[in-house]
């Protein structure tokens, strides 16, 4: 059965980054750029990715790299509304020291036979670093199909969401997990599944498989339509040995609690040595516990996903944006949940939970109708305190008169009690030293990243802004990347007027890793 479409909200979503990547292995962080409605050639929207590699002075021009179905090597060819590039995850797939590069590609057609063919089934790819960076050789790639053809089916859109980890054995590879946010289980139409494949330690060999669905008795909860499960996904990256391998949180934002209509839940899975993340799993939404707040209809809780070591060094806790959270009678203006970690168990727990929004005590700016603070979050150690930080994305905030050009709002955390107001940030195009200019419906804040691409030993933060015109192109995107501080000056702008040609509608900075 054809998926439902997904909403305007649906379709401005991003899956929360993994860890930053180094496909080179110099020790400087890269930078992946999404641009998933690149024409190529006369081929409509068939889908970029951009790799600018870091140095002393952040990601430069030399040794840059262009990447699509059409380039050297890459297995399968470009067609029109493949979306390459749509998501984005990096670990060390094959274990050889490099980082790797996987690419969803959710809208791909699967052709089994000229009989069999099935319409945005979605695909992922793989590509390989090495010591200059990526490389073709020997790429791969995964459908539903790899799962078994039976899994096959029209616009399950596999791919949509990705996330890497290391969630069964520590001396092999990293695994990752792709979303399929519209798979069908049974007659159970949209409910959601999210693919988890295991890696082994030689290049692009995966020793096992799982697929996870909340029809099976270990997934809390039950499928249902419209769920979208798998919709975001983030992976912990703990450190070794400590208590759990990586957990995988699955966001689950269009999900029913009790009668508030896509309330949205989080399904995390702890990650267990030689058993994989569906060893153990919890039910997480705003009725859990001592959460703050409550479960509210069209609250999306979920929509947005990051853990961060925001209280201690050893173990991440997990930021969950809440955009549609109404506020004192203020429609969708948005909210943060941050689940802190048992320090005796390394699992989550609501005890000590905070719940962030522009109503908070001393957060800079105020709610207003329609923001959706906690859109999109990524977590960094923006201050070199050894402690991470959240930087939290307000796309439709309105500034000086005009309609959503959008906004970041950062919170730092404290040595004790987790992330604080103190110093907290409000960044908007053309504040406080930020380039670029203040425009209507730019969303700046709807994609979001952090790495250290100056190895400096700060994050850097990553701010894709996929609606920002160039001079008279519309849409064609840009991708900021914010000092240290972060900070507005020595912020670099990258658009396509020095990766390529600007052409509108392209949404460069659609993903950004």
């Amino acid at each position: 059965m054809q998926a439902r479409h997904l909403s305007f909200l649906t379709l401005l979503a991003l899956s929360a980054p993994a860890a930053a990547q180094d496909f080179n292995n110099d020790g400087y962080d890269d930078l992946v750029i999404g641009v998933p409605d690149e024409d190529i050639g006369s081929i409509a929207d068939a889908g970029a990715v951009h790799v600018l590699y870091g140095s002393a002075s952040g990601p430069i021009l030399s040794g840059f790299q262009t990447w699509s179905q059409d380039a050297s090597g890459v297995n399968d060819s470009c067609e029109a509304y493949d979306r390459f590039g749509y998501s984005l995850a990096c670990g060390d797939f094959n274990n050889d020291g490099y980082d790797d590069l996987a690419i969803g590609v959710p809208y791909e057609d699967i052709v089994i036979t000229w009989l069999f063919e099935y319409t945005d089934a979605g695909m992922v790819q793989v590509l390989y670093g090495g010591p200059g960076g990526l490389s073709a050789s020997g790429n791969s790639w995964y459908t539903e199909g790899s799962f078994g053809t039976s899994n096959l089916d029209d616009y399950d859109n596999f791919g949509f969401s990705l996330a890497a980890g290391n969630f069964d054995r520590p001396e092999s590879g990293d695994d990752f997990a792709v979303g399929a946010p519209n798979e069908d289980i049974g007659s159970i139409v949209d409910a959601g599944a999210v693919f988890v494949i295991y890696s082994s330690q030689g290049k692009g060999q995966y020793v096992s498989n799982e697929i996870l669905s909340q029809d099976m008795s270990d997934v809390p909860d039950t499928a249902e339509a419209y769920d979208h499960f798998g919709y975001t996904l983030a992976a912990s990256h703990n450190l070794p040995n400590i208590f759990h391998p990586d957990i995988l949180a699955i966001g689950v934002p269009y999900e029913d609690i009790g009668s508030a209509y896509e309330a949205g839940a989080v399904s995390v899975h702890y990650g267990e040595y030689n058993y994989g993340v569906n060893y153990s799993s919890e039910f997480w939404t705003q009725d859990r516990g001592t959460m703050l707040d409550v479960a509210e209809s069209f609250d999306n809780f979920g929509q947005a996903l990051a853990w961060g070591r925001f209280h201690r060094l050893d173990v991440n806790e997990l930021a969950v944006g809440v955009p549609g959270e109404d506020l004192n009678g203020i429609e969708n203006a948005g909210a943060v949940a941050v689940i802190p970690v048992n320090a005796n168990q390394g699992e989550l727990t609501s005890n000590g939970n905070q719940l962030w929004s522009q109503d908070s005590a001393k957060v800079l700016d105020a709610c207003e109708s329609g923001d959706l603070f906690g859109f999109a979050l990524a977590a960094g150690d923006f201050n070199e305190d050894g402690l991470d930080d959240l930087a939290i994305g307000v796309p439709f905030e309105d500034i000086n008169g005009l309609s959503n050009p959008g906004a970041i709002a950062i919170l730092f955390a404290r040595s004790t009690g987790g992330l604080g107001a103190g110093g907290n940030q409000f960044w908007y195009q053309g504040n406080a030293g930020m380039p670029g200019m203040l425009e209507a419906y730019d969303n700046f804040g709807d994609r979001l990243a952090a790495g250290d691409v100056n190895g400096d030993g700060r994050s850097q933060l990553i701010v894709g802004v996929r609606y920002e015109d160039i001079g008279t192109v519309s849409d064609a995107g840009a991708v900021f990347v914010l000092a240290d501080g972060p900070a507005g000056y020595g912020t670099q702008i990258w658009d396509q007027g020095s990766l390529g040609s600007v052409e509108a509608y392209d949404h460069m900075g659609g993903s950004v890793q």
